[in-house]
């Protein structure tokens, strides 16, 4: 097996073994899959915390060539892969903390150069939200901004279908495998951004069902994938303010949206105001960020 197949089979092919274990059990054997290889039962059992089965379970695929075999499965369905350390891995994500170990991705990675927006808020946003989220998505798209988003149903989608339609690209990192649109209703957003040059990224191999936990987790890449991070809609306790948290740890500025005092959709937005968030009054305030402008004229040179 070569790294890559190996590092595909830690993440895909063994029952027990998440990105966790998986990132356990390479430390333990100093990040060199050539020595997990020819590692025993019982070192990989204390390296990984797995039980016996789970061990034999391990020896038994790691010999039988089954992750090559699910590994060229995959390259055939046109998912790639992408590991910490390798030509291609994006660089902004090395510079987060808690950068994930792999990218599985269908369609292209972002752009370093290209200057990007994680768009998110919330799934029951209002009216005027979808609006406001649209808006942003069609003014970034114009000036050649990138959309990140999470591929969730309201804002998200809204700011990833209106950069689509305007002719620019945007990428979804998604709780699932990149082989499963989350939520279904999105599918349409889901392929027009393949189709448009934008792509699908997630953490977690294909066939991951998108679980409760796995969502927190990902805001961190929607964050670290952007040179800001716009948040449109958010009640108190929102997932978006999990993204801004995340940006705000990254030592990436945050833009929110204000809203009415008496607006439970707009409570979160204005507490992050109220916290040192840049205030979002037009769309074209995003292109006039300077982090932004800054690799909007480096393109011009």
């Amino acid at each position: 097996m070569n790294q890559k197949e190996y590092l595909y089979f830690l993440f895909s092919c063994l029952p027990g073994v998440g990105t966790v274990r998986a990132q356990k059990l390479l430390a333990f054997f100093g990040n060199d899959p050539e020595r997990i290889l020819h590692a025993g039962r019982e070192e990989i059992e204390k390296a990984a915390g797995l039980k016996e089965r789970q061990a034999q379970e391990f020896i038994r695929l790691r010999e039988s060539g089954e992750a090559a075999r699910r590994y060229q499965n995959m390259k055939r369905a046109g998912i790639r892969m992408v590991c910490e350390g390798s030509a291609g891995y994006p660089e902004k994500l090395t510079m987060i903390p808690g950068k994930p170990l792999c990218l599985f991705w269908r369609g292209t990675l972002p752009e370093e150069d290209t200057p990007a927006a994680a768009v998110v808020g919330s799934r029951r946003c209002t009216m005027y939200g979808k609006m406001a989220a649209a808006q942003i998505g069609r003014v970034c798209a114009e000036n050649g901004v990138s959309v990140i988003s999470g591929l969730a149903s309201g804002i998200d989608a809204a700011a990833g279908r209106a950069a689509v339609e305007a002719g620019g690209r945007t990428w979804a990192v998604l709780g699932c495998g990149v082989d499963i649109c989350y939520p279904r209703e999105n599918i349409d957003l889901f392929e027009a951004i393949l189709e448009s040059g934008g792509g699908i990224l997630s953490e977690y191999p294909p066939g991951t069902e998108p679980l409760r936990e796995h969502f927190p987790v990902r805001n961190r890449i929607i964050s670290g994938l952007a040179d800001v991070c716009v948040v449109v809609e958010a009640a108190e306790k929102s997932g978006s303010l999990i993204t801004a948290d995340q940006a705000a740890e990254q030592g990436k500025d945050i833009l929110a949206v204000p809203g009415r005092m008496n607006d439970a959709m707009s409570s979160g937005c204005n507490r992050l105001l109220a916290q040192g968030a840049q205030i979002l009054l037009t769309p074209a305030d995003i292109v006039r960020h300077p982090d932004i402008q800054k690799k909007l004229r480096r393109q011009d040179e």
